[in-house]
């Protein structure tokens, strides 16, 4: 009976999270490459890399899933913080976080298996992938002036 509920329970934490109650979609500015990049981005990894655009499961409550996630945000938020304003279009994507991203997604490091195990649906697929290629390569290089500022090169 135990080995039932257990089994219960492991499959309801991830079935729920298919059913999360997600901030709506930010409007977003620029190129539609970055239009598709930037839906993937809220759609993918928001919950963990931008503030207050983490759609919480029903188990957070729980006092040792709780400090699990929150972990988790505060480990991947070292990493990289898409900003409301960077994933609208307002605020560039600086050149080192395109190469994050770009490693991340490419490599298939991101998301992590650990969350990709109760979240179903943020698997990064063969049109994320294409659609971040695509930006990627849309983007002109950037390189350094002489003051050590980004600057696109003509």
């Amino acid at each position: 009976m135990s080995l039932a509920a257990l089994a219960a329970v492991g499959l309801f934490m991830p079935f729920s999270n298919l059913f999360l109650h997600r901030p709506e979609p930010l409007q977003v500015e620029g190129s539609d490459e970055f239009k598709k990049v930037s839906l993937v981005l809220q759609q993918k990894c928001a919950d963990c890399h931008t503030p207050n655009r983490t759609a919480y499961p029903v188990y957070t409550s729980l006092p040792i899933a709780n400090r699990v996630i929150e972990t988790d945000i505060e480990e991947a938020q070292k990493h990289i913080i898409f900003s409301d304003d960077m994933l609208r279009g307002k605020t560039p994507i600086t050149a080192i976080d395109k190469a994050k991203i770009q490693s991340a997604f490419l490599d298939g490091g991101m998301p992590p298996l650990k969350y990709l195990a109760l979240h179903w649906d943020a698997r990064i697929t063969r049109a994320d992938k294409e659609a971040i290629l695509t930006w990627l390569q849309s983007e002109k290089p950037l390189q350094l002036d002489t003051a050590g500022n980004q600057e696109q090169i003509h």
